[in-house]
């Protein structure tokens, strides 16, 4: 190789950014640090983003259960989290309130996806496709349940402790992108 490609490499190298490095960056310190960032190395940082988030919502909408396993998505939580403030960033700048709206919405359903216990797999799909068991006749007024009873409730409480975690971080989500949208306007 002459001198030409090794300056070639060089230069290549340069334009390279290490995105885990960023990302991590990112989450450390905050949004602050893409004023380090410019020219290529945005552009490969935003494409990054745009790859993560448009996976997101493919898998997002190909699954409108209430209650999804975060084993589905396509990346850590955080690192959507991140691509997600980084192309709400870029529309802010645009100034696309519609875009906006739609990834702050896509922050906040984040929530819906939740670390499931293999024990509960089977009652969530059952559940999420609107298959409850039949209430018909269940607690009537009588000392001992029956089994099919005692089966619903259980199942309804394995259930509505997922809607408890789900709401809980729904809650820390949207305080989190506030405060992210609050550090843009400061």
């Amino acid at each position: 190789r002459g001198m030409d490609g090794t300056l070639n490499d060089l230069w290549e190298e340069a334009l390279v950014i290490d995105l885990a490095g960023f990302v991590t960056r990112l989450r450390r310190e905050g949004f602050a640090v893409l004023k380090e960032i410019h020219g290529m190395k945005l552009k490969e940082l935003l494409g990054w983003s745009d790859q993560v988030v448009e996976a997101y919502g493919k898998v997002f909408k190909g699954n409108k259960a209430l209650v999804m396993d975060e084993g589905l998505l396509p990346s850590a939580k955080e690192d959507i989290r991140i691509a997600l403030k980084l192309q709400f960033h870029q529309f802010a700048l645009r100034r696309d309130e519609a875009a906006m709206q739609d990834l702050a919405r896509a922050y906040i359903h984040l929530s819906r996806f939740q670390a499931i216990d293999h024990r509960d797999r089977g009652l969530l799909d059952e559940l999420n496709r609107g298959q409850a068991p039949s209430l018909e006749g269940i607690f009537e007024e009588k000392e001992v349940l029956s089994e099919e009873e005692v089966l619903y409730l259980q199942r309804f409480g394995a259930f509505n402790a997922y809607l408890g975690r789900i709401e809980e971080e729904k809650e820390i989500l949207r305080r989190d992108f506030a405060a992210f949208v609050s550090s843009l306007n400061a």
